[in-house]
């Protein structure tokens, strides 16, 4: 790999996280130059890495300009709906399949949960978060399963992260990751697959009211 093209990976990495932990809002502009400044690169790489966000669908056109996508409450909900018919399905996917080792890194990912929420860590917790999602995701063995549900966390994450700051939502959500881990270490896959539903549909209501009254500040 030429040194064009790691600078783009690296730089892709970087501006997806911005905007999936929300350092990078909504309909905030995204300038080639301004980003080739920051990141002390080259304008080719930064637009490769801009390219690669529109296709994945976090960045749209502004006219000329690129802009952090923003979804509205009615396409939030849309795939909020896809999430829980698919997420459940792999959730139970990953009960009958776990390792050992499995089950001991969502194990420590619990752990680290409960610490970053204790500490109120914030970022490193929606890191965790992430990560538990996409251990899961592989952990059940259907890799096109698997693709449709990143494209949807990588879309969602945003709004996900906005719900969890929410001060009674962020308990519950580590509460929720726990049983989520207990039913898969137990290999328990009903009960995974309950426990997912329970943790998607609570986290969409929160997500939703948060999301209605953006929309009705107009912010």
């Amino acid at each position: 790999m030429d040194e064009n093209a790691l600078s783009m990976d690296t730089l892709y990495r970087m501006i997806k996280e911005d905007i999936m932990l929300r350092r990078v809002k909504g309909g905030q502009k995204l300038r080639e130059r301004e980003l080739a400044e920051r990141f002390g690169v080259s304008i080719t790489p930064v637009r490769e890495a801009l390219t690669r966000l529109e296709y994945e669908g976090l960045i749209v056109r502004n006219g000329k300009a690129r802009v952090v996508r923003t979804l509205s409450c009615a396409e939030l909900q849309h795939y909020y709906s896809v999430r829980l018919l698919l997420e459940p399905e792999a959730v139970c996917l990953a009960a009958a399949n776990a390792t050992d080792e499995d089950i001991e890194e969502l194990s420590d990912m619990v752990e680290d949960m409960k610490v970053y929420a204790r500490s109120g860590d914030l970022q490193n917790l929606d890191r965790v978060n992430r990560m538990f999602d996409e251990l899961i995701y592989t952990m059940g063995g259907n890799p096109v399963l698997k693709r449709f549900l990143m494209e949807i966390l990588v879309i969602v994450f945003p709004y996900r992260v906005m719900g969890t700051r929410v001060e009674t939502r962020l308990k519950e959500t580590v509460r929720e990751h726990e049983a989520i881990f207990k039913a898969i270490a137990g290999r328990k896959p009903a009960e995974a697959r309950r426990a997912a539903r329970r943790h998607i549909k609570n986290a969409s209501e929160v997500v939703m009211l948060v999301m209605r009254e953006f929309e009705e500040k107009g912010l």
